[in-house]
């Protein structure tokens, strides 16, 4: 796999970035960071990320290239 990325923010821009990082094969998306958890948890599920969190610390055990 290529690179692993993580976004952080759920909002319009999140979202886009974290259904296109989804999409491209050279990238695995490992994980999504927003302050509102069901919100996170809603992008994760759409994009089949089993991880999402609420703190930007939680994302390192991820060990992500971008984020």
């Amino acid at each position: 796999m290529g690179l692993r990325v993580a976004v952080i923010g759920t909002g319009y821009l999140g979202r886009h970035h974290a259904r296109v990082f989804s999409e491209i094969e050279e990238t695995e998306l490992v994980g999504v960071v927003d302050l509102d958890k069901e919100r996170a948890g809603e992008i994760a599920g759409n994009t089949a990320v089993r991880r999402s969190w609420t703190t930007g610390t939680s994302f390192r055990m991820w060990t992500p290239s971008a984020l």
